[in-house]
Order: C-alpha cells, then sequence, then structure tokens
C-alpha cells in the first residue's frame, strides 16, 4: 500500500502560518512523488524508487537498492547493493556488495567486494591489513661470505664464515652474529617456519670429492648440533669450480643461532667467488 509523509514547505524559516503543504510518498507504481496542496503531482525518479540521492543522515539506508551518492553517515548501511562513493563511517558496512570508493573507518567491513581504500576488508587495492597487502611481505634477509678464504679441512664441518649482509628486510627477525668467523651465524628473533637456501661455490670440485653441506644450530658460539643436509653431493668430473645449490624448511620453536657448514672428503676445496657468485645463504620467514 502506498506510504506517505507529511512535509511543511516554507517559504522562510520560522514557517509562516499560512504555509503550503506537500506530500512526500511512493504510488502503487512504486515511485516516489511530491502532491501540492493542489493535487500537482511530481515525480522525483518514475523509473525506481530505489535511486535516492542522500542517504548520508539516514537512520537506516539498509534497503537502498540502487545508486547512493552519500552514505557516510547511516547508522546501518549493511544492504546497500548499488555504488556507494562514501560509507567511510557507516557504523555497519559489512554487506556493501558494490563499488565502495571508501570505507576505511567502517567498524565491520570485512565483506566489502570491491573498494580501493578499505584498511579491513578482503579484497582492496590499497589496504594495511588487508591479507594481500604489501605489509604482509615476507620477511627476507641475505649473506655472503666474500672474503677472508682458505681451504677447507677435509672431514671437518667448516663453518661458512659470513662476513656480508647483502639485504635484510626486517632486523626484528634476523641478525648476523660473528661475522667473518668461525662463529659467524644468524640470530632467528622469532619463532616460526623459516626456508633456508644455500648456495656453496667452491674450487677443487673432482677426484670424486663428497660434499656435505649442512645446516647447523646451537649457541651464539662454540660447537653446534645439525639440523638437516641441504646437499650431500659426490663429484668426479674433471672441473675445478662447483655452485651447490639445497634449500631446507624449518619450524623454528624458539629463538635461536643458525649456521652453514661444507664438510668436504677429500682434495680441500677452496672457496670461488667467481662469476660474482660467493658462497651465500638467503633466508625466508614463512609464517
Amino acid at each position: 500500500m502506498p506510504i506517505y509523509i507529511e512535509l511543511d514547505k516554507q517559504s522562510s524559516f520560522p514557517p509562516a502560518s499560512n504555509a503550503g503543504k506537500l506530500v512526500l510518498g511512493v504510488n502503487t507504481l512504486d515511485q516516489i512523488v511530491i502532491t501540492d496542496s493542489s493535487g500537482n503531482t511530481t515525480g522525483i525518479n518514475n523509473v525506481s524508487s530505489s535511486y535516492a540521492l542522500t542517504a548520508s543522515f539516514a537512520q537506516t539506508a539498509s534497503y537502498y537498492g540502487g545508486s547512493v551518492l552519500t552514505a557516510s553517515f547511516a547508522q546501518t548501511a549493511s544492504l546497500l547493493l548499488g555504488s556507494v562513493q562514501s560509507a567511510s563511517y557507516a557504523a555497519t558496512a559489512s554487506l556493501l556488495l558494490g563499488s565502495v570508493q571508501s570505507a576505511s573507518f567502517a567498524s565491520t567491513a570485512s565483506f566489502v567486494q570491491t573498494a580501493q581504500t578499505a584498511s579491513y576488508v578482503l579484497n582492496a587495492v590499497s589496504s594495511s591489513f588487508a591479507a594481500t597487502a604489501s605489509s604482509y611481505a615476507i620477511p627476507l634477509a641475505g649473506y655472503s661470505w666474500g672474503s677472508g678464504y682458505f681451504n677447507l679441512t677435509n672431514g671437518a664441518d667448516n663453518i661458512i664464515r659470513f662476513n656480508t649482509q647483502s639485504f635484510n628486510t626486517r632486523t626484528d627477525i634476523f641478525e648476523l652474529s660473528g661475522s667473518g668467523t668461525a662463529d659467524a651465524r644468524v640470530y632467528l628473533k622469532q619463532a616460526g617456519y623459516y626456508e633456508f637456501i644455500s648456495q656453496v661455490h667452491l674450487f677443487d670440485m673432482f677426484n670424486n670429492v663428497d660434499v656435505a653441506v649442512k645446516l647447523l644450530s646451537g649457541s651464539a658460539t662454540g660447537t653446534m648440533g645439525l639440523v638437516s643436509l641441504f646437499n650431500n653431493d659426490k663429484f668426479a668430473e674433471l672441473t675445478a669450480d662447483r655452485t651447490i645449490n639445497g634449500t631446507i624448511i624449518v619450524n623454528v620453536t624458539t629463538p635461536g643461532y643458525y649456521a652453514v657448514a661444507i664438510n668436504p672428503s677429500t682434495n680441500s676445496p677452496f672457496p670461488s667467488n667467481d662469476f660474482n657468485t660467493p658462497t651465500r645463504l638467503f633466508i625466508k620467514k614463512l609464517v
């Protein structure tokens, strides 16, 4: 049935005593119309009642089906189906299905499907807390052994003497300790799952030399224990220069120190930095 809202039409404020009357309502064709005291009817939007120009101060704007220019102060905007240019201060904007240009201050905007700026939405072009936002980039550090080389000892774990930090995106997670010494190791300050990527580069890789590359853990100095092997390869070729690459994913349950060791069976290999490729280690914190 038609619903009518009676409004006072005023030429000035406060109202004059002889003011006329306007009636705003929805007719049986679901059209919004204004009828004056003489019976003249003017349609606001004869296509659909759902295209309100503004709902910015509406107590409830939940069921506007069309395009709302401003719903920024609506107390409930949860079912605005059309294009909302600003719902930034809506108390509830959780089911805005259309395109929202700004919902960054909505108390609940977790299901806004398309937003250009929305701090807590699932799909956002720019959002500091969205799952795909840049603030969730994987922490990464890289270390290399670029100088101070010596022949490795056969049959022993030779700790790689990392002496250069190539990069470190999170100093609150990664720290190089004992740089350039036999106690060179990386201190991981947070628990989590880490990916270790090693690249060992050596001369004298021939005569059936067997090279084991190991990930070790322990304290800041002294003997360390085996976590896992990166590689355990034998080289029979008449090749003097080889790179050995390996990857391990480790569940680090508590903060601790990690190092990489090389254990050759023979030849006492000598580290190489040819082709700008020193022995190095990359670490990523996955989660």
